[in-house]
């Protein structure tokens, strides 16, 4: 089916008018502490004039990767593609491990334990930092969430859940619901309300009625992860940093 040019402009439009508020809700949280953005950069401190060898334009191709990667998942995360921002986040972890292991010149035994480019995930790679030392327990054990999130968004094997006594749908941990008493707490959310016509209706968000206690909710779904996944990668991060 295809759609007029103009048409497909207001339909965005229309789009970006409903989320706008929850948006700017979700960049604060991206900023407020400042785990995302401009202000990260894992490297360039050589610049792209002193590139000499190999080594040292693998390691900036890793340096670029692991930028452009943060800053699509917090772009994920504003944008409330939330399952997609634990994803990246994880990916971008993989380079940054890679990195930290080529500056600390164990790369060639890594790859020398695990041959196959495939063999070489993220797990592997915080399990061989850990018996290196290269990363501190805690940070380590930070990147092991950011797996275990990654885990259950892709394959989705959070526990579900039912709410106590409320009529909402299957959740995980990895979600987050917001109650609201009434329709007027609902404007700015990414739900159009239409109180003169007696409507309402949710987009991109699963939105219900706890019937019980009387209040509307939306669930913002693998949220509450993402938020989790940003704040630990922004751990390791901060971690690999001090130390290149």
């Amino acid at each position: 089916m295809s759609v007029e040019f103009e048409k497909a402009k207001q339909q965005l439009q229309a789009m970006d008018r409903i989320h706008l508020e929850d948006r700017a809700r979700q960049m604060m949280e991206v900023y407020e502490p400042p785990i995302g953005g401009m202000e990260f950069g894992i490297g360039r401190s050589r610049g792209l004039a002193k590139i000499e060898t190999e080594e040292e334009l693998k390691n900036t191709a890793l340096e670029m990767s692991t930028d452009f990667l943060w800053n699509q998942a917090t772009t994920c995360y504003v944008y409330g593609n939330f399952q997609a921002c634990i994803i990246l986040l994880a990916t971008m972890l993989e380079a940054a491990l890679d990195l930290k292991l080529r500056i600390a010149g164990l790369s060639k035994e890594f790859e020398k334990t695990y041959p196959r480019p495939e063999d070489r995930t993220l797990g592997r790679l915080l399990r061989f930092c850990e018996s290196k030392e290269v990363l501190r327990s805690e940070f380590v054990k930070d990147g092991w969430r950011v797996n275990d999130l990654r885990i259950d968004a892709v394959h989705l094997k959070s526990g579900r859940k039912i709410m106590q006594g409320a009529l909402t749908p299957d959740t995980s941990d990895l979600d987050e619901i917001q109650f609201f008493k009434n329709v007027e707490e609902l404007k700015g959310r990414p739900v159009e309300v239409n109180e003169k016509e007696g409507w309402m209706t949710g987009d991109g968000v699963i939105f219900g009625i706890d019937f019980q206690r009387h209040r509307y909710y939306i669930v913002y779904k693998f949220k509450a992860g993402a938020r989790e996944a940003l704040e630990r990668t922004r751990n390791v991060i901060q971690a690999i940093q001090e130390t290149i």
